[in-house]
């Protein structure tokens, strides 16, 4: 229900011209139950062409620890997933066992640096070390692995300052946003005061 309520929302808000960026993107959390049922890939693809969307405005989301190594019925629905045009996402990066073999050879398009290693930004520049250097290396390793990165809740200005100098690609959390309701979201939409 949440995917293809999701899926038509995008939809009507490409159809008021309100998603008309390309890096405008609805991100849908994938469990890992639906990716292991062999016909979510069909559902998703049925659910695309329903709502005639542009699926370059959708990403799911899936856990790292769905990246295992020799899940090949995993990996099927991945790529065919990917095949269907919209980004895959590895959901709080950083906290789970993925190999990276398999983050290499999965069609991962973006990496979502877990909330953790970014509150570690806060601290002293002599005690938040480890968390910057974290910071740094995925946001690098995702770069030569042409992925994208988005860093998960951001709540400081210096947390922005840190992960703006690092050239993070996309920022989100607290600072720009807490959980809002779809009129609000259009609304600011509308208004301009938002980004997605």
């Amino acid at each position: 229900w949440v995917m293809h309520a999701a899926i038509n929302q995008t939809a009507a808000w490409q159809k008021q011209g309100l998603l008309c960026r390309p890096d405008m993107q609805i991100a849908i959390n994938v469990s890992s139950r639906q990716i292991q049922n062999n016909s979510f890939a069909t559902q998703v693809e049925q659910a695309i062409k329903s709502a005639a969307i542009n699926t370059r405005c959708l990403a799911l989301e899936i856990t790292e620890s769905l990246l295992l190594p020799n899940d090949k019925r995993c990996h099927v629905q991945l790529q065919r997933l990917s095949q269907l045009g919209l980004t895959l996402s590895v959901d709080d990066f950083g906290t789970g066992y993925s190999s990276l073999s398999v983050l290499q050879q999965a069609p991962i398009g973006q990496l979502k640096i877990d909330r953790r290693f970014i509150m570690g930004l806060d601290t002293a520049k002599n005690e938040r070390t480890s968390e910057l250097a974290l910071v740094r290396m995925i946001i690098s390793m995702a770069r030569e692995l042409g992925m994208q990165v988005v860093a998960e809740g951001v709540e400081t200005h210096q947390q922005l300052q840190e992960l703006s100098d690092l050239k993070c690609d996309l920022i989100q959390g607290f600072l720009f946003s807490r959980p809002l309701n779809v009129a609000q979201v259009t609304m600011q939409l509308r208004d301009g005061t938002i980004a997605i």
